[in-house]
């Protein structure tokens, strides 16, 4: 058969690179082309020598980024994992032929009809150079999809790559690349891509083998705190933290004597505890509750037993300003956020039972509790969180799950019920926004959804927690300085529980899988979270090893975590 060109009609205009081996151009993505292993660029082949089917891999991309975005999309090759990263893009595409379909490109060998090769897909949300994708470290907007694999002669192997925001910032080891959140090893064998190959092949391994025999459950990733460290053995509370400029200060109840006291221990974000507890602050015969501020200079700590008490403490822990006591109140909530000018303090105020409360704190030093703003009756306040424009309130009764947020001046919004059916919650601040995690269902999953300042929903709520039959509760939610949401949970299995993290998109949905954290175990609903900067302070009652199930705890713990670890 005489020789003759191929090409396959492209879905739109592609253009072929010069071949010019004196620069690394950039170029739109090739319908046919080279990766011979030496040839640093690819190489246009306009014919086959022989009847024989060609030999060549195609390549259909697809994307979960926005299509409008107009997002780079890159293809390297390399004769292996390993030489990706010296390369430069082999071709380069933007937008999308239709929505969530970026095109396709053939790769064919220069010489030799069994080589072997590896590629890289890889994009990003801003503008920066996608070539960076593939550099370690590897920026937190990418997404990078690698593969390896030798040709089949006289076939055409078929290959999909999806480029799933669950991959978004998940940089992996070399030898391996991202499906649905996670790493895995990016080998496959040319007789899996008969038929076109995508992720599930990689999940099967380059043997093909099928699904692990206990029905292809995937077994949940662990990750390691930076630093784990117990901050008292005789803790009677969880810490409670409030973040400073240079890291965190905690707060928990100890026994002091015949009383209970307060003690404070500073926290720096990258090494850990700082020098040793604070003296027993607020002693007294019994303490109910505690919360801990941070107004940017000093720290303010609320102690409850049937009155409140305030001290103004350095950011050390030594009191500045005695506390006094106010009027009988029971306190609720996880935090004592600053707004700039207030903390606020949800609790149950003796004068106005049954009623709840969000008390506005003018904390100068003189205790004056400025405004009040009464938001429920007969209900359990959860959180309360300041997006630098109002707090937000979230609160349990009679399974639902509502919020409300307040002013500085106490006005306050209409109610409204987020969810039906539900336990529990946690509330974090967004830009001009709110987060809000809780439970629902039997067994009990985590769900997470956006709300505007209003509290009306505008993404989600979606599901967190695995789908495995386990219950999950007592969830946290935080956001960080880059805008990083992660969504904490326990799953209750004994006297401690381990300890789970998720991060969600701002749509709501999870972006990568459930991660445990390793050391982490939970007394029942006794732990807290707190945020500094990408920094992560998680602070619990429990232990850090992995215990029989009727294992008790055994003092107060903290570990730092950084955002970019969880996967």
């Amino acid at each position: 058969m005489p020789e003759r060109s191929r090409e396959a009609k492209p879905d739109r205009p592609l253009t072929a690179p010069e071949v010019d081996r004196t620069r690394r151009a950039r170029r739109a993505f090739l319908q046919r082309a080279s990766a011979a292993a030496l040839t640093p660029l690819l190489v246009a082949v306009v014919g086959a020598g022989s009847c024989a089917s060609p030999t060549a891999i195609r390549v259909d991309i697809y994307t979960e980024l926005d299509c409008a975005i107009d997002a780079e999309v890159s293809l390297t090759v390399s004769s292996d994992l390993a030489g990706l990263p010296e390369r430069a893009p082999s071709a380069t595409s933007r937008g999308c032929v239709s929505p969530g379909r970026v095109g396709d490109v053939v790769i064919a060998p220069a010489e030799g009809d069994d080589k072997q090769l590896a590629y890289a897909v890889a994009t990003r949300q801003d503008v920066a150079p996608v070539e960076e994708c593939l550099q370690t470290p590897m920026p937190a907007d990418c997404i990078v999809s690698r593969r390896q694999l030798r040709y089949s002669p006289n076939d055409e192997l078929k290959m999909r790559i999806d480029l799933r925001l669950s991959c978004l910032g998940v940089a992996c080891p070399a030898e391996q690349t991202c499906v649905k959140g996670r790493c895995i090893d990016a080998e496959v064998s040319p007789e899996q891509c008969m038929q076109e190959c995508g992720e599930d092949t990689l999940e099967e391994g380059p043997g093909g083998d099928g699904p692990d025999p206990d029905g292809g459950t995937t077994e949940i990733e662990v990750i390691d705190a930076e630093l784990i460290a117990r901050l008292a053995s005789d803790a009677l509370s969880v810490p409670r933290f409030a973040p400073l400029t240079d890291g965190f200060a905690a707060a928990w109840i100890s026994p002091d004597m015949a009383n209970q006291a307060v003690r404070v221990q500073k926290i720096d974000a990258q090494t850990g505890p700082v020098g040793a507890p604070s003296p027993p602050l607020s002693s007294r015969p019994t303490i109910a509750r505690h919360l801990l501020g941070y107004d940017g200079v000093n720290l303010g700590l609320l102690v409850a037993d049937d009155v409140l008490y305030f001290h103004i403490l350095d950011t050390q822990g030594s009191e500045i300003a005695a506390g006094m006591g106010q009027e009988p109140a029971t306190l609720a909530g996880h935090d004592m956020p600053w707004s700039g000018n207030r903390y606020a303090v949800l609790a149950q105020i003796a004068q106005y039972i049954p009623s709840h409360s969000v008390m506005l704190h003018a904390l100068d030093g003189q205790n004056t509790a400025a405004e009040y703003a009464h938001f429920c009756q007969d209900c359990a306040p959860m959180a309360v969180a300041w997006n630098g424009a109002r707090f937000g309130i979230t609160w349990h009764k009679e399974s639902q799950g509502s919020f409300i947020s307040v002013s500085e001046a106490a006005n306050g919004t209409a109610p409204v019920v987020v969810c039906d059916a539900c336990e529990g919650g946690h509330v974090a601040a967004l830009p001009g926004a709110f987060g809000f995690a809780y439970q629902v269902g039997t067994p009990a999953r985590i769900y997470y959804a956006q709300l505007d300042e209003a509290g009306n929903v505008v993404a989600g709520p979606h599901p967190v927690s695995p789908d495995d039959g386990q219950a999950y509760r007592h969830a946290r939610t935080i956001t960080t300085a880059s805008g990083v949401r992660l969504v904490f949970f326990s799953r209750p299995s004994g006297t401690v529980s381990p300890l789970f993290v998720a991060r969600v998109g701002a749509d709501a949905q999870v972006v990568t899988p459930v991660a445990r954290i390793e050391g982490v175990f939970v007394a029942d609903d006794q732990y807290e979270v707190s945020v500094h900067e990408e920094r992560v302070a998680v602070g619990w009652r429990g232990r850090e090893d992995a215990p029989d199930p009727s294992a008790p705890p055994d003092g107060a713990h903290i570990a730092l975590v950084s955002a970019s670890a969880v996967p």
